[in-house]
């Protein structure tokens, strides 16, 4: 082998052994293993930003990346496009505030963001509590956890286009040893963020315990087994979206196969496919778990330390091939009584928004039929008129006796009863038509002001400190809950609540120098 060949060896075996370190979360063995290569000058910023990025220090990335001549990247495809990723998000991260934990730190940009401190911190150190004891994990450096204003940032840091995060739902991601996600407010309708997190976190255990050596089946399937698990020990790990779209798959006999999953959740070409997938591969970590109970989990995941090969690991725990296992598990499934909820509807993804927005905005029936918009025109204009009984009345001709209410259509009535004062119509409405209520804030915030109307505060704070965890940028959720709370009991929840609505009103800071 001649001198130049063996030079070009050599540095990519040096660039593998830092790029593998850096998959597996390891920033500071990847900058002891950076100290001893012989990399030209352009390689060993690249690698010294990348490191610092991982390591949260984006000061110091930003430094090594802008002493990158990024033409001498060109020549390989994935270091050009991870010097791009990373130098922009490094950018644009330099200047967030940071707020330390005793487990966490958590950067966001000052204005808004800032309200997710409210209840951020001891969602995240409750998260972490439960599962140091489920994963036996311990953390080295605190865990960086990152709000994003927009889901361009989220974008740069994830390398997901919109539209892969529209249509999967991907709103966080483990990613550069930290957990990023986007800040709900620019979600339509938020999302239940806390077990959205958790679920990340998950990732980031098994991904430090295995070396990021843990397949994509077993890495989803066990973060949505136990991404409830937190706070709810004995919750279903699949819920009844998922078990509705297993018991399809299982119906139909169309399982997907792993290597249909590939390369990520994230890049499925369809909401149903990605739900899918998250359901069977629950439903397998659901299987192991009653095979070999929870602790097992753990046990696979720091033996792919070792033996990186899951197949060869299962084959040494359970005897038997992948192959088998997953059939064994497809006959298991057939025999769980796995059924279909007619309730549930679909996968939809999410919409991502531009700008913020009223979660109460009434919009106008893409989907109906001509004769629906008629009733729902009419009644428009009866309740712009405050004509709330008439308008009522033209809202429940487009009910179908047996049919859930279209959620516009509820909006409208909801209103409708709102100015009539029949609150617990309101709720029972709500009850009926809404099936996860609980991840849906403005339904809550209904619920809580007809609660509050019919004096039982308690009810109504329930329902608001639940609608948090999906919308903490919702005001009329603070507004409500002064309204509820004892001014002289609770004078410290009293001065959070205005604290909170004041934080509501201020714009988020623009660093003019990263401005794009």
């Amino acid at each position: 082998m001649n001198l130049v060949l063996r030079d070009a060896h050599e540095i990519a075996r040096q660039m593998g052994e830092i790029i593998r370190l850096l998959r597996a979360l390891q920033p500071e063995e990847a900058a002891r293993a950076l100290n001893r290569t012989t990399l030209t000058p352009d390689l060993e910023h690249f690698l010294r930003g990348w490191i610092f990025h991982q390591q949260g220090n984006y000061d110091s990335a930003f430094e090594h990346f802008s002493k990158v001549n990024r033409e001498n990247l060109e020549g390989d495809g994935f270091l050009s496009n991870r010097f791009d990723e990373l130098s922009k998000t490094a950018q644009k991260l330099k200047d967030f505030e940071v707020f330390e934990t005793a487990n966490f730190s958590i950067r966001y940009q000052d204005g808004p963001d800032k309200v997710m401190l409210s209840y951020l911190p001891e969602v995240l150190e409750n998260i972490y509590a439960s599962y140091a004891k489920a994963f036996h994990f311990n953390r080295g450096d605190k865990i960086i956890v990152e709000v994003m204003p927009d889901y361009q940032l989220f974008a740069y840091a994830s390398a997901l286009t919109k539209e892969q995060i529209e249509t999967t739902g991907t709103i966080a991601l483990c990613v550069e040893n930290r957990l990023v996600m986007i800040t709900p407010r620019r979600v339509a309708r938020g999302y239940y963020w806390p077990d959205v997190l958790a679920h990340e976190y998950v990732h980031y255990i098994l991904t430090k315990h295995s070396r990021d050596n843990a397949p994509l089946w077993f890495q989803e399937g066990v973060a949505k087994y136990f991404e409830t698990k937190w706070e709810r020990p004995d919750a279903d790990p699949l819920g009844e979206a998922l078990e509705t779209s297993l018991a399809k798959a299982i119906q139909k006999g169309e399982f997907l196969t792993v290597q249909q999953m590939m390369p990520s959740f994230a890049a499925l070409p369809t909401a149903e496919l990605a739900m899918q997938a998250y359901a069977q591969t629950a439903s397998m970590v659901d299987y192991l778990c009653e095979l070999q109970g929870e602790d097992f989990i753990y046990q696979v995941a720091v033996a792919l330390r070792q033996e990186p090969e899951v197949d060869a690991v299962l084959r040494e725990s359970l005897g038997i091939e992948f192959s088998a296992f997953e059939e064994n598990w497809k006959q298991w499934a057939s025999n769980r009584g796995y059924r279909i909820h007619a309730h549930v509807g679909g996968a939809d993804g999410v919409k991502l928004l531009d700008e913020d927005e009223s979660s109460e905005a009434i919009r106008e029936l893409e989907e109906a039929d001509e004769a629906n918009k008629k009733h729902t025109r009419l009644g428009d204009l009866l309740l712009e008129r405050g004509r709330y009984s008439a308008a009522l009345k033209q809202y429940r001709k487009t009910v179908v006796s047996g049919e859930k209410i279209h959620r516009q259509v509820l909006l409208r009535m909801l209103r409708c009863q709102q100015h009539l004062n029949r609150n617990r119509e309101i709720i029972e409405y709500i009850d009926e038509n809404v099936t996860r209520v609980q991840e849906d804030a403005t339904m809550l915030v209904y619920q809580a002001r007809a609660y509050l109307s019919l004096d039982q505060k308690a009810k109504a704070i329930d329902r608001l400190d639940l609608a948090v965890r999906v919308n903490p940028f919702y005001p009329e959720i603070y507004r409500l809950k002064l309204l509820a709370l004892d001014q002289d009991k609770q004078a410290g929840e009293v001065e959070k609540m205005n604290t909170i609505l004041e934080l509501l009103h201020k714009r988020p800071v623009e660093n003019k120098e990263t401005k794009s």
